[in-house]
């Protein structure tokens, strides 16, 4: 639910075909944030004395991961097309590791 509400139904798959990514990314970038939170508030304690909650939005973290499409179908005139394992923007190096 939280990847196709964030967007990341509309990159990935093929053409008629959407798919959901194979593993659990909307957790792996709350985790990511989560993390940098965390470190945050222990250097604030640290430094202020101040003690700061942490929350982290799975679905936030998810579409700060998604800006790369955004911005790509924003400022280039066409959103990102369907298009299985490739990307869009770096087809070069894709096609150099894997024939």
């Amino acid at each position: 639910m939280i990847q196709a509400e964030a967007g990341l139904l509309s990159v990935t798959g093929s053409p008629g075909n959407l798919a959901r990514t194979g593993v659990s990314i909307a957790d792996i970038a709350a985790g990511m944030f989560t993390f940098s939170g965390i470190l945050t508030a222990l250097y604030t304690r640290a430094m202020t004395g101040v003690v700061r909650p942490v929350s982290v939005s799975l679905f936030d973290a998810l579409v700060e991961w998604m800006s790369q499409p955004l911005y790509y179908g924003r400022y280039g005139g066409t959103p990102p097309l369907l298009t299985g394992a490739r990307h869009p923007t770096i087809a070069p190096v894709w096609a150099a590791h894997f024939p």
